[in-house]
């Protein structure tokens, strides 16, 4: 089997100013920037509020920056 033949093939992502799942296994508010990216399949905390799913056929990238995570979502052209 293909993973082009899977129903759902997804992509999810969150940052958080700290370890995603540090002490506590929550996020907590901060005015620090957020410097920890997960990227999984599928949410990984019962609370998904923060998880962004990334669209079909779409590349992510990160890069750490002084103010925190840049993003950028490029749409790949298939």
């Amino acid at each position: 089997m293909l993973e082009t033949d899977l129903p759902f093939v997804s992509l999810w992502y969150t940052t958080a100013h700290r370890s995603i799942f540090g002490e506590g296994n929550g996020r907590t508010p901060s005015d620090d920037p957020d410097r920890s990216l997960l990227i999984a399949s599928e949410p990984l905390t019962i609370d998904a509020r923060d998880c962004r799913e990334v669209s079909e056929y779409t590349l992510i990238t990160a890069q750490r920056r002084s103010a925190g995570i840049d993003i950028e979502m490029l749409d790949l052209d298939l």
